[in-house]
């Protein structure tokens, strides 16, 4: 065997057969402690404490390490082993910074941090939000993360594999939030509670309010109401069983929502209207986060069990499968996200005869589809739907809302309506914890119809107008 051989062998042996010291710069989280802590008095701000204990698992000495902070954080406080240290602001480019929602510090060590070395980094900062008998606040929006370096080799991970997460509010809130629940304790007139986040639970997003609880169980699943006037029982338990039918219909269909069996939540937002800050994709009447829904004031007062309420809820708990288990990572992929939640209800509604009434019901609605989108077009030069961007105006938007639910039509009649299901099952359990787009999208499609659907596609997203021979199929006798 040749040098050059030996050498290689040398090298993947060191790279993969569990060897403790990468190739390259890099940290190991050994214990990470967040704190929440809000007091509901004006002008109080939310605080935030992040403790981490890191070792230098690189065979190299550190300089720095990046932190990432959501955009609002102020009264910013770094100390590495009890020491303020040097920190930098690291300009973003602009398509990265989406709605300014994060930031990112270097953070100095000097002297370089050795090898096989201990730090304990501690970041503390203050966030405002919203006075109001409740808040909501998505991971983005409040909780700190590592940024792992970028070189060859390099190791690095934005949170621990165990993060012990404590949220600290007024004695007689509820707290909800992502990971496994540890117990509460009330001292002074706070209560505090405790979770444990797992590397494969979601983000850690809160939910946080003066409410009153209502528990919903069926063969099902539990559904668990919050809402800030007691909610009577029966109007809870005709709210709970079509909302856990439907969510029992997206698990069996889309695949398991987590590994461990937890509830569903329904919660009113603040009084004041506002779920959260710095989160885009807030709907004026309800919200959907990982576990559960937002719904604001005039949706709940309109009665939980009311059509509209209930239609409005199960495509929000429709989008913790194309919104929150996996992440839409473009403008196109956020528009097929929206259809995906709305087409998901439709079938879950039409229930055993998914396959007719469906089928029926959507096919009912292309022709309206089709004569909306040649509306949304007077006036407008279509850019191709794969070209779309955040910074479009709600003209471009409505003709690539209307175009992709046509699009959807023609690609459930070439793979059939189980097709697309376990291609989207495919799609968003492949991509858990992670981003997804059209690339992804495509390949789920072909994965699962064993066909190549480029040209397919090409033709419907890659171009303006949408294909005549499909106009045709659906002219009006």
């Amino acid at each position: 065997m040749s040098r050059l051989a030996n050498a290689l062998l040398g090298a993947s042996a060191l790279l993969f057969a569990g060897c403790a010291t990468p190739l390259g710069p890099g940290y190991q989280i050994d214990q990470q402690q967040v704190e929440l802590r809000y007091s509901a008095g004006k002008p109080d701000p939310v605080r935030v404490r992040a403790v981490y204990r890191l070792r230098n698992a690189g065979n190299t000495a550190l300089d720095s390490v990046e932190t990432q902070l959501p955009a609002g954080a102020q009264s910013l406080r770094i100390t590495v082993e009890g020491a303020p240290v040097t920190r930098e602001a690291v300009a973003q480019a602009p398509e990265l910074a989406v709605a300014s929602l994060a930031k990112t510090f270097v953070v100095r060590f000097s002297p370089p941090w050795p090898m096989k070395k201990e730090r304990s980094l501690v970041v503390e900062y203050e966030l405002s939000v919203p006075h109001a008998d409740a808040f909501y606040l998505g991971a983005r929006s409040w909780f700190p993360e590592l940024v792992p370096p970028e070189k060859a080799f390099a190791r690095g991970t934005a949170r621990g594999k165990k993060v012990d997460v404590r949220i600290g509010v007024p004695e007689g809130w509820r707290v909800l939030c992502a990971g496994r629940a540890r117990g509460t304790k009330t001292r002074n007139g706070e209560t505090e509670s405790r979770f444990l986040l797992r590397e494969d639970d979601f983000p850690p997003f809160v939910v946080a309010g003066r409410y009153h609880e209502q528990v919903v169980t069926t063969a099902d699943g539990t559904v668990i109401f919050w809402s800030f006037s007691p909610l009577d029982r029966l109007e809870a338990q005709a709210a709970g069983a079509p909302l856990l039918k439907a969510m029992k219909f997206y698990e069996r269909t889309f695949g398991p929502r987590q590994k461990r069996q937890r509830p569903v939540w329904i919660a009113e937002q603040g009084r004041d209207g506002s779920p959260s800050q710095a989160v885009a994709e807030v709907n004026p009447s309800a919200h959907s986060f990982p576990d559960g829904v937002l719904v604001n004031q005039a949706a709940a007062a309109g009665g939980l069990a009311a059509e509209g309420s209930l239609q409005l809820a199960k495509r929000e708990l429709a989008r913790i499968w194309f919104f929150h288990l996996a992440r839409p990572a473009s403008e196109p992929a956020l528009v097929f996200e929206r259809l995906f939640a709305e087409r998901a209800v439709m079938l879950a509604d039409a229930g055993a005869e998914r396959i007719a009434t469906g089928r029926e019901a959507w096919n009912r609605a292309v022709l309206e589809f089709i004569s909306r989108y040649d509306s949304a077009r007077q006036g407008i030069s279509e850019k191709p739907f794969v070209a779309l961007t955040a910074e479009d105006g709600p003209g471009q938007s409505a003709v690539a809302y209307y175009k992709a639910a046509l699009f959807l039509v023609a690609l459930e009649e070439h793979l059939g309506w189980k097709g697309m299901d376990q291609a989207l099952r495919r799609m968003i359990q492949a991509r858990r914890g992670q981003d997804w787009n059209l690339n992804d999208l495509r390949s789920a499609l072909e994965a699962e119809s064993g066909q190549n659907l480029g040209e397919f596609i090409r033709t419907w997203l890659a171009q303006p107008g949408i294909p005549e021979e499909f106009r045709k199929r659906y002219a009006s006798p």
